[in-house]
């Protein structure tokens, strides 16, 4: 067995980067810089709402790194030009999370679509042998000519 070296960046991302180890490399930072204390999933909660603070956490304050952290995130300390740029960036990151959610729904759509179009094919097929091209058309919904083109008798 053979393992591969986490100091370098395509290693560590390999190892703590996926969802599946999402929560290993919680742990692992949490222990790590804070000794299990849990101080990486609250700040991982505080991460998901920072736009909503107004002061430091309590049990952040007093935590050197977080704090410093925190102090470098205060938004007082942005030109305008930074704060410009920062939510235009915000503004990018929700537009695009907003357009993959679209396509995913567009896409489920579709696949739907796709599902009853070929359930219509299939039922169809089934009535070629007892049926006419004119009644499959009317109890699938299908266009008489692809009831005919799967006969093969169009024209």
């Amino acid at each position: 067995m053979r393992f591969i070296n986490p100091k370098t960046d395509l290693a560590f991302k390999k190892i703590f980067g996926s969802d599946a180890s999402h929560e290993i490399l919680i742990d692992f930072l949490d222990s790590l810089l804070y000794a299990s204390r849990g101080i990486i999933a609250d700040l991982e909660i505080i991460i998901q709402h920072a736009r909503d603070l107004t002061a430091i956490p309590t049990e952040f304050a007093n935590v050197a790194p977080l704090r410093c952290a925190f102090d470098l995130a205060n938004t007082a300390q942005l030109t305008q030009e930074e704060e410009e740029e920062l939510e235009k960036r915000e503004i990018f990151i929700h537009d695009q999370r907003n357009a993959i959610i679209k396509a995913m729904k567009q896409g489920i759509e579709q696949g739907i679509e796709q599902g009853v179009q070929a359930e219509k094919i299939a039922i169809a097929r089934n009535l070629l042998d007892v049926l006419d091209d004119a009644t499959i058309s009317a109890k699938t919904g299908m266009a008489e000519e692809e009831a005919a083109s799967l006969r093969g008798n169009s024209g």
